[in-house]
């Protein structure tokens, strides 16, 4: 195997893992704002108890994947930033939305019902939106 497959293999890898952890930690947030507005208050804290860990480690791993991408192929990572400027652009000021909502809603519990409703609506529009990119990634139309 050349170092190019490896590295390749490696960048899968990563998106792979991503894509497990983005789906825990999306459906998760989605499942904790529908079981909020619902009134199952043992469903959200179930919900609740596998959107903690996760969404530290997206964030992670959002960094590691372009860092990644752009220390093993740097001509790729031209070509992705120029096709995918707006719409990762957009992606980003979700998850920024996201993550300061999920950050400063936990230490305010009067922003506890607006830290609901943003990571639920990001869990749910989040995964639409990086599938809606990967046939842009890939080339196809």
């Amino acid at each position: 195997m050349t170092i190019h497959i490896l590295g390749a293999w490696f960048f899968w890898l990563l998106v792979f893992v991503y894509s497990i952890l983005g789906a825990i930690d999306f459906g998760s947030s989605f499942w904790r704002w529908y079981y909020h507005l619902r009134g199952y208050v043992s469903a959200e804290s179930v919900a609740s108890t596998y959107l903690s860990p996760t969404w530290e480690l997206i964030n992670a791993f959002l960094v590691v994947v372009p860092v990644a991408l752009v220390g093993l192929f740097p001509s790729a990572a031209f070509t992705y930033g120029t096709i995918l400027a707006l719409p990762a652009t957009l992606l980003l000021i979700l998850l920024a939305l996201r993550g300061a909502y999920l950050q400063f809603g936990y230490a305010s519990k009067r922003f506890h019902k607006h830290t609901l409703l943003v990571s639920g609506l990001t869990g749910l529009l989040l995964p639409g939106m990086f599938i809606a990119l990967l046939p842009l990634s890939q080339g196809g139309m």
